[in-house]
């Protein structure tokens, strides 16, 4: 498994460095931007396991990096909102784009690392969980073309004994017919004449009465 890495955006340089100094002690990589338009840059360069996102920042603020970025749920990062300007409406609208969780400064370090580990762990287990789901699918469908594959082929055997079953039929009806007959030839007395026989096997064969005695 790759290390994590956490991607900052804040335009404050103490807080970059405070967020800094405490996530490398984590073993994470980190990323910084200075506002919303420059993360979107470094996001364009490496995907982050989790990223910490301040709200008001020239150029661009966190709510547009919000609106630009349309978190889903299954995208491969997290995001933690980390501001001192976030009123109820922000804290919200925030939550409204798919943030993990909002933390308003001045913070504690020791929450924003546990904040971090646990976005970190929770992210690593759906993407996880995802790559288990779509392997299984892939197996399935794979299953699934092997099955119809062989679907097929017994549909194409079946449809070939049947056509020979249906020719066997034939011949056996026309041995039948034949016995029938010499059964009827082998009755007859010397003065009768041989009687004529249906071609099909629908038709009545002549009576032999018809033929008796001229």
């Amino acid at each position: 498994m790759s290390t994590p890495s956490v991607l900052v955006i804040d335009d404050e340089d103490a807080v970059r460095e405070a967020v800094a100094e405490d996530l490398k002690r984590e073993g994470y990589d980190l990323v910084f931007a200075g506002n919303g338009l420059d993360g979107l840059s470094r996001l364009q360069e490496r995907t982050p396991t989790v990223i910490i996102l301040d709200l008001r920042m020239p150029v661009m603020g966190g709510l547009e990096f919000l609106a630009k970025i349309k978190l889903k749920p299954t995208d491969p990062y997290s995001v933690i909102v980390l501001t001192g300007h976030g009123n109820a409406d922000a804290v919200k609208e925030c939550y409204d784009a798919g943030v993990t969780i909002f933390l308003k400064k001045p913070f504690n370090l020791y929450e924003v690392r546990g904040v971090v580990r646990n976005a970190i762990a929770m992210k690593q287990l759906t993407n996880h969980l995802d790559d288990m789901v779509k392997n299984q699918t892939a197996q399935l469908e794979q299953r699934v073309r092997e099955v119809t594959a062989l679907n097929r082929f017994f549909q194409q055997q079946l449809t070939q004994q049947v056509e020979v079953v249906g020719e066997y039929r034939e011949v056996l009806s026309d041995l039948q017919r034949l016995a029938r007959q010499v059964e009827v030839l082998g009755q007859l007395t010397p003065t009768q004449p041989i009687p004529e026989f249906p071609v099909n096997e629908g038709e009545e064969p002549p009576s032999q009465d018809a033929h008796a005695g001229g």
